[in-house]
């Protein structure tokens, strides 16, 4: 009966016994009682339940009958029975103004409860604050004793990195003049395994370019040299198997044995099998070298190629000096055979790697060997075509290509500019539509038909 319905069903049952029993009474009147109603809604409810109950209250006495004597016949209310009804109602407004002070009594309790709680929390949060307080300020006053622990700990350690600074400065120094000494020494080292070539060697006039796929490298898996014979100038254009400086190795080797024995051999042939059996110690299972091997001789050149791109020359026409029989590169069983090549005072000569030759663009597509080519290599100088040249090539296939390139353009005459330049450059006539040969030289052996680029027609 704790709940607020269970007093009220309470009152209001009480309510309803007391006035069952005085109805059922003979004699004796009960109903002053029924303001037990009113005064057990007013102990736990609220004024306007317990106005409820004394209204109920009120109206049972009004319905319950009388002493059984006064009134009866006339049927008005004795005066006993008024005496009950104004009691009740009494004993209702006494219970509900009860019920009232009693709420405003729990009302302001919970008021003064609620206060004195918040007073104590309040009373805790200031504790704790002050707690806090004197944390903070042992923490402030710890870290103040750290800050200046870590002062002079960091005043020590300033000092000894300025000793450390001044002493790597002074490493620094040692160690840039080392680099220095270094780096002459290695490019003394490369100059040794590929000596720069003169800009002439004889009556042989040269250009060269060349491009190691090792950044700041100067060497790589191409080689090229050059001696002076007693019958004229020979030349080596080669490509080890490989890149950069993993290729060096037998770049180096080839070299190593082509100055060993370049000057006592005459004979190309016999110098390129001799140049496969120096090396063949150095050779892994899968390493081989192409090469092309040149003699020059006025009017003419010898050459010997051992898997190696074909020569390019350039005079009227643009045209590949393909071998009439193949060889394979050195280190793979060559069968070298000897081409002999006319080569006019009005001609130049290609000798280049597969850096130009396996040039390829976004699309895949080779490098083309067409008439702005052949513009190209018949520029005013020599140096000045392999320029042109280049500016075509990083055109074509971009300036980060991955490979060794080595480019070597040779003319038989000192290099003059060519009288009279077609601004047109040509390439050699179809094999169906033969050109006439210039009057000053007897007609190139045309190239094979499957290796000539694509080809212009001669300007009018």
């Amino acid at each position: 009966m704790r709940s607020h319905w269970g007093w009220l069903l309470s009152a209001v049952l009480t309510e309803g016994a007391i006035a069952l029993a005085d109805a059922l009474a003979r004699g004796v009147s009960l109903g002053g009682l029924l303001i037990v109603g009113p005064l057990l809604a007013a102990y736990r409810l609220g004024a306007v339940a317990t106005a409820a109950v004394g209204t109920l209250a009120v109206l049972l006495a009004l319905l319950l009958p009388g002493d059984g004597r006064a009134g009866v016949a006339t049927g008005a209310p004795g005066a006993d029975h008024l005496v009950e009804i104004l009691v009740v109602a009494v004993g209702a407004l006494c219970a509900t103004a009860m019920a009232r002070a009693r709420g405003r009594t729990q009302r302001a309790q919970a008021r003064t409860h609620s206060g004195y709680a918040r007073m104590r929390r309040a009373h805790a949060r200031t504790r704790s604050a002050y707690a806090r307080t004197r944390e903070a300020y042992a923490s402030t006053r710890h870290a103040l004793v750290q800050t200046r622990r870590a002062l002079a700990h960091r005043q020590r350690v300033h000092a000894r990195t300025k000793h450390a600074c001044a002493a790597a400065q002074r490493a620094h120094r040692e160690a840039r003049r080392a680099l220095a000494g270094m780096t002459r020494i290695a490019l003394v080292a490369q100059q040794a395994i590929a000596r720069p070539l003169p800009p002439a060697i004889g009556d042989l006039t040269l250009a060269v370019r060349t491009r190691s796929a090792t950044e700041h490298a100067l060497i790589g898996g191409d080689l090229h040299d050059a001696i002076l014979l007693p019958a004229g100038p020979r030349l080596i254009v080669g490509d080890a198997k490989g890149h950069g400086l993993d290729a060096v190795r037998l770049s180096a080797a080839v070299l190593a044995a082509f100055r060993q024995t370049a000057a006592a051999e005459p004979d190309l042939i016999a110098l390129a099998r001799t140049l496969d059996a120096r090396i063949a110690a150095e050779l892994g299972a899968e390493d081989f070298v192409t090469l092309v091997l040149a003699d020059f001789t006025p009017g003419e050149v010898r050459l010997v190629n051992c898997g190696h791109p074909p020569p390019l020359r350039a005079g009227r026409y643009l045209e590949l000096l393909e071998s009439p029989a193949p060889s394979t590169p050195l280190g793979l069983a060559p069968r070298p055979v000897l081409q002999r090549i006319e080569l006019g005072p009005d001609q130049r000569l290609l000798l280049y790697t597969d850096g130009l030759a396996e040039a390829r663009d976004a699309d895949g597509t080779l490098f083309p060997l067409d008439h702005e080519v052949l513009a190209a290599l018949n520029g005013p100088t020599l140096d000045a075509s392999l320029g042109r040249l280049l500016d075509l090539l990083h055109a074509h296939a971009g300036a980060g290509t991955s490979d060794d390139l080595t480019l070597i353009l040779a003319a038989q005459l000192p290099a003059t500019p060519p009288a009279q330049l077609p601004v047109r450059a040509e390439l050699a006539p179809p094999a169906s539509e033969p050109a006439t040969p210039p009057a000053t030289r007897p007609p190139h052996p045309p190239c094979p038909a499957s290796a000539p680029p694509p080809r212009l027609p001669p300007a009018p």
